[in-house]
């Protein structure tokens, strides 16, 4: 729509970048896995995910990477959650590794304890 409206497209009408038949295949390259569980891809590449509990699902990835016979291992991670949800999985300690990507929104921001229950009642 953007592209329309600009009019900055080759083409009479901005074509989509994929199909809904494009995403319909792209679901058939996608397989559950659990976490923690190493995912070879080629001789020389493997990564797992970790529980960061911040939502359902959400997981740090690790890659492990095996070049001129040197291992190195990057963690990415996203927002991590707190310890005592009860609607979410405790964080998991994350693993070492060589280099570490991650999200810094707060920047060091310490919360505050609470009840998560309490604030459930008073909903």
């Amino acid at each position: 729509a953007w592209r329309n409206k600009k009019k900055i497209t080759r083409h009479k009408k901005a074509l989509p970048l994929y199909t809904v038949e494009n995403a319909r295949d792209a679901l058939n390259l996608v397989s559950p896995t659990q976490y923690g569980h190493w995912q070879e891809i080629g001789d020389d590449l493997r990564f797992r995910y970790h529980v960061v509990g911040h939502i359902l699902g959400a997981a740090a990835v690790e890659i492990e990477v095996r070049q001129n016979g040197r291992k190195s291992t990057i963690l990415f991670s996203g927002d991590v959650g707190r310890y005592g949800n009860p609607l979410t999985i405790d964080p998991a300690e994350p693993p070492t590794c060589d280099y570490l990507v991650c999200e810094s929104t707060y920047g060091g921001r310490l919360h505050e304890p609470e009840d998560p229950r309490a604030m459930f009642i008073d909903l």
